[in-house]
């Protein structure tokens, strides 16, 4: 069947989009003094409808930011202001696009706090882990999964609710997968594990009745490591009602501030091998379980504060300029990201060498370390290799990063600069490829013997 010319085509994250296309909205109308005439939203599918007079514009960029930078040659502007809503955003459009500035719509002015007293809890007495949003692998739901079951096997009284609808999205910066069913997958992975208390899907709510619904002393949390993660709405929306929250520190979350939070590190992604994903919510849970949730502060004041001076406007032809330098080197696969195609993009060198310095940007500034891993589409994993992998897993510090490099990759250029940057470098591989691999690594990339570990 035809599909009506006039219906929108709508992003994953629609809900999202328009969500916060309503508070930035209502935000350049708190504020005339920013001389705002008017707003475009390369992301939301109305905002093409506005008139193509090449008028001066502000122009908002949500989680999407690098596609819509790399085709930003279509936009009908001639004078523009950058904004977006996550700071680690902003550092890595203008590393990326010299010569180009952005400013930042501070999280408070779009979801205010709340004035009532905060949630206080301590994981001792029973509480409900709330996660809401889309049920996406781009949300490492099974992460999720795996983190609360620990939890409950350490004996912390908790459940998991998991509020929205399945998609079957995956982490397109990660390169190119086969689409699988999402919805049965984490059906079968829930029904597999012995649970005390079993987790609860629900149906989607709407985004403004979710958060009423009658939980147990409600913890808002979320382990995304989404590419386009650029503020989490339903995170905002507890942390309106002063829920205590988990997250990742990754993206927008980064500028998230709580009277209860508890940031992890953003290395648990639905796409590694699941005993991988097993071994790292066991780590994390353990290490939640000897948290206490703490009040955070962002230290640079001009950070959660908006600037009372309204910014400049910069000419179309100077974005273009950026753009197409970046372009040029990156050479031919640029094309992917105008075709829509990131993960294409991404299964390039090029293209996972950019990609690659902007989750560096996206995540926190910690040591890395990287573990090779043996084909796990090819093989099945062994008690043996489980063993080896938790070893190796616990012989990183916690809030580090941890990049799993398969070894059918092991050899492309971007896969060999991670390894160079990694602190240590653990190989996980049968005895006649572990060997191979190492002499490799010491003869011919010139990796230090020191840093290479055996598990």
């Amino acid at each position: 069947m035809k599909v009506k010319r006039q219906q929108r085509s709508l992003e994953a994250s629609q809900i999202s989009i328009d969500i916060l296309t309503e508070k930035v909205e209502a935000f350049f109308k708190r504020h005339p003094e920013l001389n705002s005439k008017s707003r475009f939203y390369p992301e939301n599918p109305s905002s093409f409808a506005a008139d193509k007079s090449g008028s001066e514009r502000d122009v908002i960029l949500f989680g999407n930011t690098f596609k819509s930078l790399m085709t930003s040659g279509v936009w009908p502007l001639s004078k523009i202001r950058l904004w977006c809503l996550s700071h680690r955003f902003k550092d890595y459009v203008e590393e990326l696009f010299p010569d180009i500035s952005i400013e930042v719509i501070p999280r408070e002015e779009l979801f205010p706090k709340r004035k009532i007293p905060h949630r206080v809890h301590d994981l001792g007495s029973p509480f409900d882990l709330v996660y809401a949003g889309r049920i996406s692998a781009q949300k490492n739901i099974e992460a999720l999964i795996y983190t609360c079951f620990y939890l409950q096997e350490s004996g912390v009284p908790c459940t998991l609710h998991l509020m929205g609808d399945f998609d079957d999205h995956y982490h397109e910066h990660l390169g190119r997968r086969v689409t699988a069913n999402y919805q049965k997958r984490i059906e079968l992975l829930i029904s597999s594990l012995s649970w005390q208390v079993v987790p609860v899907i629900h149906a989607k709510k709407a985004a403004t009745e979710w958060i009423n619904y009658p939980f147990i002393n409600p913890v808002a949390i979320s382990l995304s490591s989404y590419f386009c993660e650029d503020f989490g709405v339903s995170l905002a929306q507890a942390n309106q009602e002063r829920w205590p929250i988990i997250c990742t520190d990754f993206g927008g979350h980064a500028d998230i501030e709580s009277e209860q939070i508890i940031k992890v590190p953003y290395t648990i992604c639905s796409h590694l091998p699941e005993v991988v994903i097993s071994e790292m919510a066991a780590r994390l849970a353990q290490f939640l379980n000897q948290q206490a949730f703490k009040k955070t502060t962002i230290d640079n004041s001009c950070k959660t504060s908006l600037s009372t001076q309204s910014p400049s406007y910069l000419t179309i032809e100077l974005l273009d300029k950026a753009r197409r330098s970046l372009s040029l080197r990156l050479g031919k696969e640029a094309e992917a990201v105008a075709l829509e195609s990131l993960s294409t993009f991404a299964d390039s060198v090029s293209g996972s060498w950019v990609i690659q310095r902007i989750v560096n940007y996206l995540g926190a500034p910690d040591p890395s370390y990287s573990v090779v891993l043996f084909d796990c589409d090819e093989r099945e994993t062994s008690l043996k290799d489980r063993q080896r992998i938790k070893k190796a897993i616990s012989e990183i510090p916690q809030m580090a990063k941890i990049h799993f490099v398969s070894s059918k990759n092991i050899f492309y250029k971007d896969q060999i600069n991670i390894l160079l940057e990694s602190k240590k470098v653990f190989l996980i591989l049968d005895e006649q490829l572990q060997e191979k691999v190492a002499a490799t690594l010491l003869q011919q990339v010139g990796l230090a013997k020191a840093r290479i570990k055996y598990s």
